[in-house]
């Protein structure tokens, strides 16, 4: 399976923006909107809340996370940022900088599953404390 997924601005700059997931040309559903930053939805091309919750959902959906909190339950609490221990603030707020905020603002996009893939891989070997703040919050 060849996961992209793909961002549609709108075209008049006053209605929402759209991310699909796709298997390679087969259209497969609408990125799920798991609420944190921003309940208006996604955006990107700059450093704000819409990217962030972007950045969130990209890495939540590509890395196949549930959420795991032994606390809440998926339900959201002050321990585990929404009911996901992962991926972290800092993991995602890292992923928008480098990969989101810099997206066209005013364009279309395409990030694969790989690339996500590969990113989160390398800042995971290069944040090591971040398996066992995983550990300590109940994740997996």
């Amino acid at each position: 399976m060849s996961i992209i997924y793909r961002g549609y601005a709108p075209e008049n700059h006053a209605g929402g923006r759209m991310v699909t997931v796709w298997d390679g040309n087969r259209f497969i559903s609408v990125l799920p909107h798991v609420v944190k930053h921003s309940p208006s939805g996604f955006s990107w091309g700059y450093a704000g809340s819409g990217p962030a919750e972007l950045a969130r959902c990209v890495l939540i959906h590509a890395l196949e996370l549930a959420p795991d909190c032994d606390e809440c339950g998926g339900h959201g609490c002050w321990w585990c940022d929404g009911g996901y221990t992962e991926p972290s603030p800092a993991m995602y707020q890292q992923f928008k900088f480098d990969r989101i905020a810099g997206l066209p603002r005013d364009e279309g996009w395409e990030i694969t599953e790989s690339e996500v893939k590969a990113w989160a891989a390398a800042w995971r070997s290069s944040h090591p404390q971040e398996a066992q703040r995983r550990t300590t919050l109940g994740g997996n």
